[in-house]
């Protein structure tokens, strides 16, 4: 195995689905099998005609506007009948008249009804739209039309190129953003990746949320220091989703022993660790606090709308309910660790390491064992429709169904976690060692369209939904009439990552094969079974090269594909005469 430096998603070198702009081009699924409803997040290359005002996406149950993304010159955003009329956010090259590529991601949640959309991996426009309606399951999904019926009376239509088109259940993070616009996702995406934070500081937890400063919706994450941190303060804080971290210098200056953030009033809670515990609150983002309750007698460990609640000194579950003063809520055990998913429903851990659960705002009698739940827990966190368990023996669990199923974090790295909290869709870890790490929840794909098969009358389905997409109009297995060699020409971010030689020298003498054969041809060669042909004898040839060379460094092997590119023509044009013949058999065929 040597490390070297591979392009995970190439797209240059992909066919891709054409939209001839009327009303019998469109890609359709009827009905959508696990569509979204309270979250999602729509990702996918377009290319979209300069001239070009249709709609790209549309969602119905039985004609009403329930998902639509319409004009890539100024794109518009239906939710629910509800719309975002003019973002001023073009996709489309208007200076030069030129078509471009480029990487469209959508995001939306229902609760806040935070709308997200990104360009090329940035993010340009946000808004609130459409905050606490639902998605209707079971309606008809088409790529190129507006919909006035589920599956028919089409109109709007698009003209430009598609691929690489992902539906995500949930709202994914600004950095799998920018990751995923230049790599292939097959599966269901639930293997996640760690990522390490940007802090230069050693942490023992982090809280965060979303709250509104000037009328805009802004992130904010606190991480409290174990240790002082430049010698003043124990809190950093972003602004910016974890982007950069900076010191609000706080004033009073304490030792922050919890803390947790309450969207509803945009207020930061914070419990100071001595006998009786002091909480204190602050409007500013961490940089103006109060003491306002002193001697509360109880420790800030979670705080929803209208509910602060935490662990007592007594190990009893303390509260403060609808702005009341603290004071005891439930003592049916004694407790180590609680959330509130909302006022009504609350999530704790039992000194016993036991997971227990209220839906009836925690009131006396109420709790009751996770049934289905047997594993000792250490620690509960909630977010909107989340919950996340650290179990002691360091792994992590979710549910996103109300404690029906649990689902555990199946990641790319082990970490002995000693901390986790669900903040905006990531969960972060923070290590026994204090490093902070992320990734997301909760993040499944319910249609992950390659659309660069080449063939057929099917855009395949790879997240294991089955929600393959028809190419209206299409009969034959072999009819090639709507995909098109993609003329991207943007490169692809590259990722270190640790592979087999043979494989990447493969795929880049294959490339060159492929474009020195199309610039003799004068046209591109799209013949049956081509593309195998010389991927094999590329193999074959990549072998030979690695063979001679013996062991090499990681620098020698990213130089090795230009040497083994420059293969004989006669043996290039060997392996595409036999597949070039049959193509054109074929081609006559049909005139026939």
């Amino acid at each position: 195995m040597t490390k070297i430096t591979i392009p995970k998603f190439d797209p240059v070198f992909n066919t891709v689905i054409a939209l001839g702009g009327t009303t019998t081009d469109y890609l359709l699924t009827n009905p959508v099998k696990d569509f979204v409803s309270t979250a999602f997040t729509i990702e996918f290359w377009m290319l979209a005609n300069t001239n070009s005002t249709g709609t790209i996406l549309s969602y119905t149950l039985t004609g009403e506007k329930s998902l639509v993304i319409t004009n890539p010159s100024n794109i518009n955003i239906y939710i629910n009948n509800i719309q975002v009329a003019a973002t001023n956010v073009s996709f489309v090259n208007t200076t030069t008249e030129i078509d471009e590529w480029h990487y469209f991601t959508l995001s939306w949640e229902n609760t806040t009804g935070t709308l997200l959309l990104y360009k090329d991996g940035v993010l340009v426009y946000s808004s609130i739209l459409a905050a606490m309606t639902t998605i209707q399951p079971g309606g008809s999904l088409v790529i190129g039309q507006l919909q006035g019926s589920p599956g028919g009376n089409m109109s709007s239509s698009f003209k430009g190129k598609l691929t690489q088109f992902r539906v995500w259940n949930n709202v994914r993070p600004a950095y799998n953003v920018e990751q995923d616009m230049n790599r292939n996702i097959y599966g269901d995406g639930m293997l996640v990746p760690w990522q390490l934070s940007s802090l230069d500081a050693e942490v023992n937890q982090i809280a965060g949320g979303w709250f509104m400063q000037n009328n805009t919706l802004q992130s904010i994450l606190l991480a409290v220091v174990p240790q002082p941190y430049d010698g003043e303060t124990y809190l950093i804080r972003s602004l910016n989703n974890g982007l950069t971290w900076e010191d609000p210098k706080p004033k009073p200056n304490n030792l922050y022993y919890n803390i947790a953030v309450q969207q509803q009033s945009n207020t930061v809670w914070a419990s100071l660790n001595n006998s009786s515990y002091n909480t204190y609150n602050s409007y500013d983002g961490g940089t103006t606090w109060t003491n306002t309750y002193p001697a509360s007698m109880m420790s800030i460990n979670s705080a929803v709308p209208n509910l602060m609640v935490g662990i007592g000194t007594d190990s009893s579950l303390w509260a403060m309910v609808n702005g009341a003063p603290f004071a005891q809520l439930n003592a049916d055990y004694k407790y180590s660790w609680v959330s509130a998913l909302m006022p009504s429903v609350i999530y704790a851990v039992t000194t016993t390491n036991q997971l227990v659960f209220s839906t009836s705002g925690g009131k006396a009698g109420s709790f009751a064992p996770v049934a289905n739940f047997t594993n000792p827990v250490k620690m509960v966190q909630t977010y909107n429709n989340i919950v996340a368990v650290l179990t002691l023996a360091g792994e992590v669990y979710i549910s996103v169904d109300q404690r029906v199923t649990w689902k555990k974090l199946i990641t790319d790295s082990m970490l002995d976690i000693a901390f986790i909290n669900v903040i905006n869709y990531e969960l972060w870890a923070v290590t026994t060692s204090n490093l902070a790490f992320r990734t997301s929840v909760n993040m499944e794909m319910v249609i992950n369209w390659q659309l660069n098969e080449g063939y057929g009358c099917f855009g395949f389905d790879y997240s294991g939904n089955d929600n393959n997409a028809y190419i209206y109009g299409c009969t034959t297995y072999n009819d090639e009439e709507a995909w098109e060699i993609s003329t991207i020409i943007r490169s692809p971010q590259f990722i270190e990552s640790n592979t087999d030689l043979i494989p990447y020298i493969s795929s880049h003498v294959r490339k060159q094969l492929y474009l020195e054969e199309k610039a003799e041809a004068m046209g591109p060669i799209i013949g049956e079974g081509l593309m195998e042909k010389i991927a094999e004898e590329a193999s074959v040839r990549a072998r030979k090269v690695t063979r001679s060379r013996g062991t090499t460094t990681s620098r020698k092997a990213t130089a090795a594909p230009k040497k083994a590119a420059a293969a004989p023509k006669k043996a290039a044009a060997k392996a595409a005469a036999k597949p070039a013949k049959k193509a054109a058999t074929r081609s006559s065929s049909k005139k026939k």
